[in-house]
């Protein structure tokens, strides 16, 4: 706020007798005086109304008016000084409401953070229990398959067993006997087993002698 004495005798026998002609005691108590306006006056108005991104909503000037012709009637009537201007420096809230208001946002924001987080590990959980799950799936079916394939070469080994005894039970007899010796005896193993039991009688009688299949020439040769 701008203000002045008026060249007139009344007001300046008014402002000496106020502030005992001390232009700083002056400023204090209007300033004082201006602060109690103030408050009455901001009463008034929205914030919205002084502080606001649409231009046609701002009314600074109207309260910057509604101010003056509130305080200045009674400080020229108590001090003798007329008022030449009135404008508004900074827009600010008390100390108290403006703590509350800082506290009251960061509580809003660590709460939004808190559901955030438990909205994430829920969902993380729903991830990691989904994927355990079809991990599971696959898994099981893994091993329906290995079953079944082991099955199926059981039966294909069994079937190419029965086909090679067929043709030739004695050749058969010998070639599983040393299948046997081989799983057995390796390096750095030493048996004493008797050796006119099977597997291990071909190492003293030698190979049997095989009778193998004739074919169609030879049956016809031999009539």
């Amino acid at each position: 706020m701008a203000w002045q004495v008026p060249a007139d005798a009344a007001h300046v026998q008014r402002f000496l007798r106020a502030v005992q002609n001390q232009p700083d005691e002056a400023a204090r108590q209007i300033r004082t005086f201006v602060g109690s306006g103030l408050e009455i006056t901001a009463s008034g108005y929205d914030l919205a109304m002084l502080v606001n991104t649409d231009l046609d909503k701002v009314r600074i000037a109207d309260f910057e008016a509604r101010l003056r012709s509130q305080i200045e009637p009674q400080l020229l009537a108590t001090y003798g000084v007329r008022v030449v201007q009135v404008g508004i420096e900074r827009l600010t809230l008390p100390s108290v409401t403006l703590t509350a208001t800082v506290d009251r946002m960061r509580a809003e924001r660590e709460t939004i953070a808190t559901e955030r987080i438990a909205v994430g590990k829920r969902e993380a959980a729903e991830i990691r229990s989904a994927a355990e799950r079809d991990a599971r799936i696959i898994q099981a079916d893994a091993t329906v398959q290995a079953a079944e394939i082991e099955a199926q070469s059981r039966v294909q080994a069994a079937e190419s067993y029965g086909r090679a005894y067929a043709s030739a039970p004695q050749l058969y007899s010998l070639l599983r006997s040393l299948d046997t010796l081989d799983t057995i005896v390796h390096p750095g193993i030493r048996l004493i087993l008797r050796t006119d039991s099977a597997p291990f009688r071909v190492l003293v009688d030698g190979p049997p002698a095989l009778e193998l299949p004739q074919s169609p020439a030879q049956d016809e040769r031999s009539e």
